[in-house]
């Protein structure tokens, strides 16, 4: 659909269904209904941009979760509030960030809509990198390989004008120059965006929001800026290369060539505040630039389907190589890609247990992997029930709430609550340890879901939520737990009632309806992680296989 026919409030419901929450956060957690009310608000939302929106300032809450490289990272959930303002200024101006997005020739971020999918913007794709690296290499005999240090923690928001318009006219116009307005209002649609980010955050200017995708077409139009820099320009000016969000990778045939582009790029960057990471910076030479052998080594390996000894066989060998691998380089990209090949694959169904049981080892030990194995359980749901099953799953749980509720790891905690959702399995206040010190929104909204289901052991009330949760306000972190505690009848405490039917935005989700939970993951359904979507299963069509295990089918891969 070209995109000067699109109408706006398509763009802005898109932004709100996918361009919203991160990946990590479980799917009980969802802005679908959201999506469908700013659809059907959108002139409204829009007429109270500058009387309402603009005038609400927020805090987010933050989503912990493990990385690749054994480090953690905090995602951002955004109040309402501030992602409609967010996504209401890309939404109007969202035909010329196209323009600036698409005029970078070497960005991998695809700025055309696909709303069939529910994506104002279809974004970075990450297929086919290793050959378009090998491609530079080829032609290269020298490449630049670059990353911007903290990216989007370091984004400084008064630097997204620069980007645009440039420092020189920015002054101009916050001066009330030509084309400027006077009185403290928005000279241009980047300066809008500029506050609208201060609000997601109490006016920190200081970063962005981590996880929703509009975080990065924002980082997009500020990377145009480094584009456009007159140094950086000239020297990767017909150049093959390409950057991946912040990720730069630029073949050059000198290597003076490309030590120049470096000290370009650094300075480009410092203009903005910006700086590179000296770890993940620098120039190789071609004959340096290679796929990493353990990717050749696992891809290699087969899992055969003949009969369930030999595929049991190739599954323990192909979980000792992905061991091997992530013990010797330090991170758990092997293991990782094992994971998703053991949870695609057709299996034999003598080999269940053994592939369950490998899946809980490799997700203990490498946290990253939970949300995959989470995915694995819940689409072999009857097979997870039966009692051999259910008893390392239970083991399993256990270890995970012990390991990761006292340091407040929330990715972990959130996956395990909906397998105990999944499962049937009941929660208590003891296996929370210290975490309501914490307080993460994602994870006592779910158990919030479980209190629904009568899946805890006590009453919600004894999780200790409920005065961190009002302590912070309707607009402070805890904006997920405090609207749908008032929401649901969570709580009756008649001040935070009041606080949500006196909101000048949230008021108006609540008379609608409108919920940020789902509880449909906790039925008979199938997920699809990639695109964090759920569906349901008729089980009347459904044929479920008998249980018949034994001890020795979860093998040596469960030790």
């Amino acid at each position: 659909m070209p995109s000067a026919r699109i109408r706006h409030q398509e763009i802005f419901s898109a932004l709100m269904h996918s361009a919203y929450l991160p990946a990590e956060v479980p799917p009980a957690i969802t802005t679908r209904h959201f999506a469908a009310y700013c659809k059907v608000n959108y002139n409204s939302i829009k007429s109270k941009e500058t009387s309402v929106l603009s005038k609400i300032v927020t805090r987010f809450d933050k989503f912990n979760v493990p990385r690749e490289n054994q480090t953690r990272r905090d995602l951002a959930l955004v109040h309402p509030a501030s992602q409609a303002r967010v996504s209401m200024v890309i939404t109007k101006n969202h035909r010329e960030i196209r323009t600036i997005i698409g005029e970078s020739q070497i960005s991998l971020y695809n700025p055309e809509p696909d709303l069939k999918n529910y994506r104002a913007f279809k974004g970075v794709s990450f297929a086919n990198l290793d050959k378009k690296r090998s491609d530079i290499a080829r032609r290269s005999c020298y490449v630049l390989s670059a990353d911007i240090s903290r990216f989007f923690y370091t984004i400084y928001t008064h630097s997204i004008p620069w980007a645009v318009l440039g420092k020189t006219k920015v002054k101009e116009l916050m001066n009330g120059g030509k084309k400027g307005k006077k009185g403290g209002k928005p000279f241009h649609w980047t300066d809008e965006l500029d506050r609208a980010l201060q609000s997601c955050q109490s006016r920190e200017t200081f970063g962005i929001p981590v996880g929703p995708d509009t975080s990065r077409i924002i980082a997009e139009v500020l990377l145009s800026g480094i584009h456009n820099d007159e140094g950086v320009a000239k020297s990767i000016g017909g150049r093959p290369g390409f950057r991946l969000v912040d990720d730069f990778f630029i073949g050059f045939n000198s290597e003076l060539e490309c030590a120049s582009t470096l000290t370009s790029l650094r300075n480009a960057l410092s203009n903005y505040n910006l700086q590179l990471n000296d770890d993940k910076t620098a120039l190789k030479p071609s004959q340096a630039i290679f796929m990493d052998r353990w990717r050749y080594e696992l891809m290699q390996q087969r899992i055969r389907q003949e009969d369930a000894k030999s595929q049991a066989n190739d599954i323990r060998k192909l979980t000792d190589l992905a061991l091997y691998h992530a013990h010797s380089l330090g991170n758990s990209f092997p293991v990782k890609w094992i994971v998703q090949k053991l949870i695609s694959i057709q299996y034999d169904d003598g080999n269940f247990g053994l592939i369950l049981s490998t899946l809980l080892r490799l997700s203990r030990e490498f946290p990253v992997c939970i949300s995959h194995v989470a995915t694995f359980i819940i689409n072999n749901k009857k097979k997870c029930q039966g009692p051999l099953a259910i008893s390392l799953i239970h083991e399993w749980l256990s270890v995970v709430f012990k390991t990761h509720a006292r340091h407040s790891h929330d990715f972990e905690v959130a996956w395990a609550l909906v397998i105990c959702g999944a499962l049937k399995i009941k929660v208590s206040r003891a296996e929370f340890s210290d975490y309501h010190s914490s307080t993460c929104s994602a994870v006592y909204a779910i158990l919030g879901l479980l209190n629904e289901k009568g899946l805890l052991k006590e009453k919600f009330a004894a999780f200790n939520w409920r005065a961190t949760v009002k302590k912070e306000g309707i607009d402070g972190e805890h904006w997920l737990v405090y609207y749908e505690s008032v929401r649901r009848k969570w709580t009756k405490d008649k001040q935070m009632v009041s606080n949500v039917k006196n909101h000048p935005f949230m008021s108006d989700l609540l008379n609608n309806g409108v919920t940020f939970l789902d509880d449909t993951i906790f039925g008979d359904v199938s997920i699809n992680l990639a695109k964090r979507r759920i569906r349901k299963i008729n089980s009347m069509l459904m044929i479920h296989d008998e249980d018949h295990m034994d001890e020795s089918s979860f093998g040596l891969a469960s030790m």
